[in-house]
């Protein structure tokens, strides 16, 4: 079962490496909005359910409970975020306040 925790640990990481480069290079809000929100549920529900591993019900119950409440409110989240956007009128070439300009 240690291997399985491995696995989920390693993958997780991956997916959440992989959106935060996402993020950092892609043009448009909605676009970096949409490699945010790839990174809850492959990214960070697998890290959490690596807790399968140590058997211990209390960690593993927990664990399953952060599940539950990402995959509630990420969306919520998402669509929030992404409807202020689209009231704002964001531009698609925009870029994020801080990024040095070429």
């Amino acid at each position: 079962m240690k291997w399985l925790a491995d696995v989920l640990v390693l993958g997780g990481t991956l997916v959440l490496t992989l959106s935060v480069l996402g993020i950092l290079r892609l043009p448009h809000v909605l676009f970096r909005l949409h490699a945010a929100g790839q990174a809850v549920l492959p990214g960070v529900a697998a890290i959490l359910l690596a807790t399968l591993g140590t058997g211990e019900v209390r960690l593993v119950s927990r664990a399953l409970l952060v599940c539950v409440f990402l995959l509630l409110t990420a969306p919520v989240s998402s669509h929030a975020i992404a409807r202020a956007a689209w009231q704002k009128k964001a531009r698609r070439d925009s870029t994020p306040p801080g990024t040095p300009q070429p």
